[in-house]
């Protein structure tokens, strides 16, 4: 099974009101953007049922912090972004992370976050 793991970069835009609304007054724009790493787990052909998937990350260090999701998996596809989907901040290091469905670990695999925020990813290599 081929299991992706990429950087996965948003970047999102605040309010669309036009600048030649003459209601809405003068126009403000914001932005946000995060890096994330991304998890993903696919399945061929897609599962037809709802199935549970746990996702769990494991931080830095010989005592690092698992933080784990659990929610549904359906269709082909299931992906988790670490750090936001888990409620966590990233800690600089080496981390691990699983995903099981059906209490089967059906994707895994390592990348380390530097001290500066940039994410190393290993080379893909694939079964």
């Amino acid at each position: 099974m081929q299991v992706p793991l990429f950087l996965f970069l948003a970047l999102a835009a605040g309010d669309t009101t036009s600048p030649e609304s003459p209601s809405r007054g003068a126009q403000t724009w914001s932005y946000d953007q995060s890096a994330c790493v991304r998890l993903v787990v696919r399945s061929s052909p897609p599962v037809p049922t709802p199935r549970p998937v746990t996702c769990s990350v494991v931080g830095p260090g010989p005592t690092g912090v698992r933080s784990t999701i659990r929610r549904e998996f359906s269709g082909g596809e299931y992906a988790a972004c670490y750090p936001d989907d888990f409620a966590r901040r990233a800690a600089p290091g080496s981390h691990s992370w699983t995903c099981e469905v059906e209490n089967g670990v059906h994707a895994s695999g390592t990348f380390v976050i530097r001290d500066d925020g940039s994410v190393d990813l290993p080379a893909r290599s694939w079964d």
